[in-house]
């Protein structure tokens, strides 16, 4: 478990800064950001179920 995280510490930075500002602020995100947090939310899904 720590090695999947620490290995996608930057992306797990970009999911948390995304939700608290999805509902606290007003910020627009990068197609590239987006496809990015998409993908990692995948592989996270795909971890928890193995």
């Amino acid at each position: 478990m720590g090695k999947f995280f620490k290995e996608r510490k930057k992306i797990f930075r970009l999911m948390e800064d995304s939700y608290i500002s999805s509902r606290y602020l007003s910020r627009e995100f990068t197609k590239e950001e987006a496809e990015e947090l998409l993908n990692a939310a995948e592989e996270v899904l795909k971890w928890r179920n193995t």
